[in-house]
């Protein structure tokens, strides 16, 4: 009996220990991200618009296509430099002009392609950029037809293109140029989400069904599955701007729920510990619709809307982004 007593009192301490360092866990404090500044550069230099596509190569950031009025559709591109903060014009895109358009990039060389024409009518071209020559080449068109809006992301060295209409999820792969279709996202019509990658992961965040929404589905391209990870801690909002910077995903301004309510801040998401932190507002009234690009430690991002609260106001002005440089 008395073994029996020892052996009950035993479980219950152990029992007892693991709750309590699990309650340790889930009460665990997370350190925020580093303090991060925003500055003004260079003005875009083309036509103001929207629903452009942009990325970066080798220390360059790229910004095209888009569309104004929902009538003028571009096919120009222009490459932003850091180190002179200035813009370039390039050879124009070889394509028809286009908005929506998916851009991914691979070994050094941009993809570029999809979206829709200037009457709306969804495009399945896909174009490769060479920078070193300012080049285009036409490379295998996505297989199926009409899919929708659509985001995308960069992983294992493919380029994945998620049709948010139907939420199918397409990889294109340039060592055989060709499309794979995945596993398909897990909500249905959802359109305009940010979206960034970190470590090898994707993350879809916020964007909108019938109404806006906080979720978050992060994809992993190895065991081609999706896993909602915890609520955008913002308003909710579709049309933001995503990107990762220092470790951190990071998503901000959008439109919230009937289109007459804007976001102006920015939240960075900690990865490992699966939590949002608030952090400095962007410096622009009513910002969505964005573009962002990446270089080295810092995101540049503008373009986009700023508006309707004095009626549409399509927008040229770029912003940095980075650490706050702390002075001894």
């Amino acid at each position: 009996m008395k073994n029996i007593l020892l052996l009950l009192l035993a479980s219950l301490l152990v029992f007892s220990c693991s709750k309590d360092d699990e309650d340790d866990n889930n009460n665990q404090q997370v350190d925020p991200p580093p303090e991060h500044v925003w500055e003004k550069i260079a003005n875009f230099p083309g036509a103001k618009r929207e629903e452009a596509t942009s990325f970066s190569i080798n220390g360059y950031g790229y910004v095209g296509l888009g569309i104004q009025n929902f009538v003028d559709t571009y096919k120009d591109f222009y490459r932003y430099d850091p180190i002179h903060d200035n813009w370039t014009k390039l050879n124009d895109f070889p394509g028809s002009a286009r908005y929506g358009a998916a851009s991914f990039v691979i070994n050094g060389e941009a993809y570029v392609g999809l979206g829709y024409d200037e009457y709306g009518y969804t495009l399945k071209d896909l174009w490769k950029y060479t920078p070193t020559n300012d080049s285009w080449v036409q490379v295998a068109s996505y297989p199926e037809y009409d899919e929708g809006y659509s985001t995308n992301f960069t992983l294992e060295s493919k380029g994945f293109v998620l049709f948010m209409e139907d939420s199918t999820l397409w990889a294109y792969n340039p060592s055989t140029d060709s499309w794979s279709e995945k596993q398909g996202f897990p909500l249905s019509e959802f359109y305009k989400p940010s979206c960034f990658t970190l470590n090898s992961k994707a993350y879809i965040a916020t964007g909108r069904r019938s109404n806006p929404t906080k979720k978050v589905y992060e994809y992993d391209p190895v065991a081609d599955s999706w896993t909602q990870k915890s609520d955008f801690e913002g308003g909710k909002r579709s049309e933001a701007v995503g990107f990762a910077l220092d470790g951190y995903g990071f998503v901000g301004a959008g439109i919230a729920e009937g289109f007459m309510q804007f976001y102006s801040d920015m939240w960075s998401y900690d990865q490992t510990h699966d939590k949002w932190f608030k952090m400095e507002d962007f410096p622009m009234t009513n910002p969505f619709n964005l573009e962002s690009f990446v270089i080295e430690d810092t995101a540049y991002i503008g373009g986009g809307y700023q508006g309707y609260s004095t009626g549409s106001d399509y927008n040229k002005k770029y912003y940095k982004f980075h650490r706050k440089v702390i002075s001894n």
